[in-house]
Order: structure tokens, then sequence, then C-alpha cells
């Protein structure tokens, strides 16, 4: 439980107004860049977050994020992840290179955005994977809910169980399609997003 990982945060930090949002859980090699320019300091479970925090994640590593303790985000090794916003309302992510897997909780009127370099995925309640590769940003869609995957130009695409989108720079998302390439490698590691949302929940 979140309680029992704030009892043994380690540097105490300010945390998000708003949102709760702290590393629960870590593998490898995760660093954490705090949004004020002080010095980088590996990850540990318990850590507080504060907005325009960056966790980098290497070769390897990996690190589960929690927000409210109700919903997490696993960002996956290779990947580089900043909290933009996190308040009442409205809560944005940047993921710059990597992937991540998230399973959030139903927001009602409560907005959650993930950005890329290509695209912006605005949720509102599902389990889904983003990656980026040098190319493009791969969406796809695990569960129950919709997703909106929008590109710098179109219209956005919504997504629902078991499909995914592709946004290459400058183009607007292709068309939705079940189970293909990507959300097969997206599906590959739905077992750990799941698995640690489960020991989160416990």
């Amino acid at each position: 439980a979140l309680a029992s990982l704030a009892l043994t945060a380690a540097p105490v930090r300010a945390q998000t107004e708003g949102v709760d949002a702290r590393i629960a859980a870590v593998s490898g090699d995760v660093a954490v860049y705090p949004a004020d320019g002080s010095a980088e300091a590996s990850a540990e479970a318990g850590m507080p977050l504060e907005e325009g925090d960056r966790v980098v994640a290497a070769e390897g590593g990996s690190a589960e994020i929690a927000l409210d303790g109700a919903s997490l985000i696993t960002v996956r090794e290779r990947s580089d992840f900043k909290i933009e916003k996190a308040v009442d309302g409205e809560s944005s992510f940047f993921l710059q290179a990597g992937a991540l897997l998230a399973k959030i909780q139903k927001l009602g009127e409560r907005r959650l955005r993930v950005r890329t370099p290509t695209a912006v995925v605005a949720v509102r309640g599902t389990e889904f994977g983003v990656e980026v590769d040098e190319a493009a940003t791969h969406v796809g869609v695990f569960d129950e809910g919709k997703v909106s995957v929008s590109g710098e130009s179109g219209e956005p695409e919504t997504l629902i169980s078991n499909q995914e989108t592709s946004v290459l720079l400058g183009q607007p998302p292709s068309r939705a399609t079940y189970r293909a390439a990507t959300t097969s490698r997206a599906l590959s590691h739905r077992s750990i997003c799941r698995a640690g949302a489960g020991r989160q929940m416990a």
C-alpha cells in the first residue's frame, strides 16, 4: 500500500498539489531529474514526484508511478518520462522516448493526457500502452474504455479495446486497427502493468 511506502520515502520533497504522484516500485537503473535543477537521484519506492520532474529508465530498468493510489503508469526501459502537470482536474505527461504502460481508473470529468514528440493521447480511464521510436508514436488500448489520439494535423482517432494506431511526425493518426503489430508488442508487457497494479491495490 502507498501509505506504507510513504513511511520509507527517501528524500522528502514537496508533493504535487492535487495529485499524489510518487514512485511505487523500481527495478534496475532508474534516475529522477528534479524540476528545480538539483542533482539527479536514484529512484526509490515511496519517492514523491513534482511537476517538471523527469523519470529516466536505463537499459534493463523500469519504474512504476502511482497516481492518487488508484492509477499506475509503468515506465519501461530506455524511456524518458516527464510529469508536466498534475493537479485536480487535469494531468499531463510527456514521453520523450521509450515506452509506458498505464492502468488508469475511471476519471469522470477529470482529464489525463500523454504527449509525445508526434502525438497527444487523451484518456478518461482504461489500460493502454504508448511507444515512441525514431519515426512515430504507437498507441494501443488493452481494456474497456476509449482513448483519443491526435497528431499535428487531421482529425483525432478514437481507440477502443484491442485497437491501435500510429502517428508519424506532422501526420494525422493512422486509421485504428485491431491487434496490429504495435498492439501485440504492448500486449506482451500487459502482465507487467497488471502485476504492478495488483501490488499497489493490495
